[in-house]
């Protein structure tokens, strides 16, 4: 996954795009700062100003979904990109993402044949 990572933010940073990455470790890649979740505040959502937010669908006392109501509620205005391994049924994740009805941009990139590919609808 860290692949699709690095792909995903280093495109964005050429970009001129602000990335963070919400996860399960504090860390700096060349290209985007990342935190943990429980670290995800309001404060930091605006001094970050982040263009893009990069998740895992699940991680250690959380999953994307919760980050996504979460962002909601503090006015994210960006995108959400949620990475998924291997799932069986990526459009029921898909539509689960959808029926938040969030008021941003959200992707789902799921991992298919060793490839990650968007989901379509999100």
């Amino acid at each position: 996954m860290l692949d699709v990572l690095h792909s995903v933010t280093e495109a964005a940073a050429r970009a001129g795009l602000r990335i963070l990455v919400v996860g399960e470790e504090d860390a700096a890649t060349p290209h985007a700062r990342m935190i943990r979740y429980e670290r995800l505040s309001p404060r930091l959502l605006s001094e970050a100003m982040p263009d893009i937010i990069v998740t895992s669908l699940l991680c250690r006392g959380y999953d994307a979904l919760e980050l996504a109501d979460y962002l909601q509620a503090l006015g994210f205005g960006g995108r959400l990109i949620v990475l998924a391994r291997s799932l069986p049924h990526p459009a029921v994740v898909q539509a689960e993402l959808a029926a938040l009805g969030l008021g941003y941009d959200c992707e789902l990139l799921a991992e298919e044949a060793g490839e990650y590919r968007r989901v379509p609808g999100t």
